[in-house]
């Protein structure tokens, strides 16, 4: 686009942490915003409103990292200071799937491997890399490899799903077996 149109009202001291479409509901986005909650637009993004105002199920409205589930409509998890987060309806309602997260787990990342069951990463600020095979329900450390605790980004591969890239504060990584190893990758990288 040549030109950027402000598309929401946040305050300015709320910094948008996440992103994702909605895989079934044409023009559906969400958005995460630390320190607001998560936000939904139904009309690609003209105007967004919280869905969990009246319910007020999400633990924290300071979450970060945000992925909807493929081909599942209203399906979102959301991490932030208090954990991982699950809502089925489109960000209505909010269930913790933190079961096994050590108890000051503070997400910064999410990534997704779409399938029966779900896998879930999430990589934090001071625990590395943490990965559900079940969809939320239970967790396990998945950082061999990795020599620093601080995950800021994670992105699963899609076209292969033991492959999952995490950007963290020593550099880059990749796991090429579900997380069970990681490895740097730096040709051509500033460090």
């Amino acid at each position: 686009a040549s030109t950027w149109t402000r598309a929401s009202s946040l305050s300015n001291h709320d910094s948008v942490h996440g992103l994702a479409f909605d895989p079934v509901t044409p023009g559906r986005l969400y958005l995460s915003a630390y320190g607001s909650g998560v936000y939904r637009s139904d009309d690609d993004g003209d105007t967004w409103f919280n869905p969990d105002s009246l319910t007020k199920s999400l633990g924290s409205t300071f979450v970060r990292d945000l992925v909807a589930v493929p081909a599942e409509g209203g399906h979102v998890f959301v991490g932030g200071g208090n954990g991982v987060w699950e809502s089925l309806d489109g960000g209505v309602t909010w269930a913790s799937v933190s079961s096994g997260l050590p108890a000051s787990f503070s997400v910064r990342s999410l990534a997704l491997v779409p399938g029966a069951p779900l896998t879930l990463y999430a990589g934090s600020d001071s625990a590395g890399v943490w990965k559900s095979a079940d969809g939320g329900a239970s967790w396990t450390p998945a950082s061999s490899g990795i020599p620093t605790p601080f995950i800021h980004s994670l992105m699963a591969d899609a076209a292969n799903a033991l492959t999952v890239f995490a950007g963290s504060d020593s550099g880059l990584y990749r796991t090429t077996d579900g997380g069970a190893s990681w490895t740097p990758l730096r040709t051509g990288l500033p460090y």
